[in-house]
């Protein structure tokens, strides 16, 4: 199989430049001894396609075939993210020794120019780190190391991340904490049911309809910590609650009329103040960053739905609606976006799972 397998990775076609690598994706059990013969099932140039080998009345296998964009001069330049801890080289006796200890025949890890194994890149990790090689890590790799290049590890989070020449290698997590479904959802359902209660903490002012709310703080974090798809989800989950007449918004209301209303504009804004922020946001926490955008962003967002919403209802000026809608608020809004970040990295942490 390894012989089909490598025969099918220097395969020549329009779109390859005989440089290529190869992921073999099985459909069948096993396959057949004898000679195969190839056809392109899908090209998608210049970057990738799917090749088949198949004989008549056995088993096919199919491969997926990528020309490294290191190669051909393609590959955009990736910034590292987070702390370095350290740099190695694997020269090619090394490559070649633990080739012969996996008994591997791969065409592409020999040569000239051979590409570095992956497993092999991390077991010397492993071995820089003075660390057994754990059982329960997950691995991605994202594109090929040669080999002579040096290649550095970041610590981002809970994943060791590497690097070279600027391109990312692959990114590795502990198993027991990468992100599943339950736990996303798990994740999502908190952060709903903290931001409903947090509905509840209000300080009515008597100059205006809006009152203050803990709601900012809770928004931030949905931010912060969910995927813009989660974030959406979560969102339209509370506003089909409240619409439903489950008593989740500001100061325990509930029903068409609170979002119709004079102040159903901030509801709306939180919905897209945390799409904006989440967007924005990236993959690494950093707390200037959550409180920049929080404040830069989020603020404004919300009152400008806020303010609006509070201006067509009511049929009052502009002025008067900022006066009342907004303008008192904001201070206290500002210290909620920086207690929000503040608060993301230990929530984060105590919760699990990953943006």
């Amino acid at each position: 199989m390894l012989k089909l397998i490598r025969a099918l990775s220097e395969y020549n076609g329009p779109t390859y430049d005989g440089a290529v690598m190869a992921r073999a994706v099985i459909k069948a059990s096993a396959l057949e001894n004898g000679d195969y013969s190839t056809r392109p099932v899908k090209m998608a140039p210049p970057r990738m396609g799917i090749i088949e080998a198949y004989k008549e009345g056995a088993a096919s296998l199919t491969v997926t075939l990528l020309r490294p964009l290191v190669r051909a001069g393609e590959m955009p330049e990736t910034v590292p993210q987070g702390e370095k801890q350290l740099s190695f080289v694997i020269d090619k006796p090394e490559i070649n020794a633990y080739l012969d200890a996996v008994d591997d025949t791969n065409s592409i890890h020999r040569g000239e120019n051979p590409v570095v194994p992956g497993l092999c890149m991390i077991e010397h990790l492993w071995r820089a780190l003075n660390k057994p090689l754990p059982l329960n890590w997950d691995v991605k790799f994202k594109m090929p190391a040669f080999a002579g290049e040096q290649i550095d590890i970041y610590k981002n989070g809970t994943s060791l991340d590497g690097y070279c020449g600027g391109r990312e290698l692959f990114k590795t997590m502990n198993g027991t904490n990468r992100p599943d479904g339950v736990r996303e959802m798990v994740k999502m359902a908190l952060l709903m049911a903290m931001n409903c209660v947090s509905a509840y903490v209000i300080i009515p002012l008597p100059f205006s309809l809006s009152p203050i709310s803990l709601q900012t703080v809770f928004v931030n974090l949905l931010g912060f910590l969910l995927t813009p798809r989660q974030v959406l989800i979560t969102m339209c989950a509370y506003l089909l609650m409240g619409l439903a007449g489950l008593p989740v918004f500001t100061g325990g209301t509930a029903g068409p009329g609170k979002l119709l209303g004079p102040t159903g504009g901030y509801i709306f804004g939180f919905l897209v103040a945390a799409l904006i922020i989440s967007w924005l946001r990236g993959n690494n926490y950093g707390f200037k960053r959550c409180a920049f955008l929080g404040v830069v962003i989020g603020i404004p967002v919300i009152y400008l739905l806020g303010v609006a919403q509070l201006k067509f209802i009511t049929g009052i000026g502009w002025e008067e609606a900022v006066v009342t809608g907004a303008l008192p608020f904001i201070p206290m809004d500002i210290v909620k976006c920086i207690a929000a970040a503040y608060i993301t990295a230990p929530i984060q942490r105590a919760i699990g799972g990953g943006r």
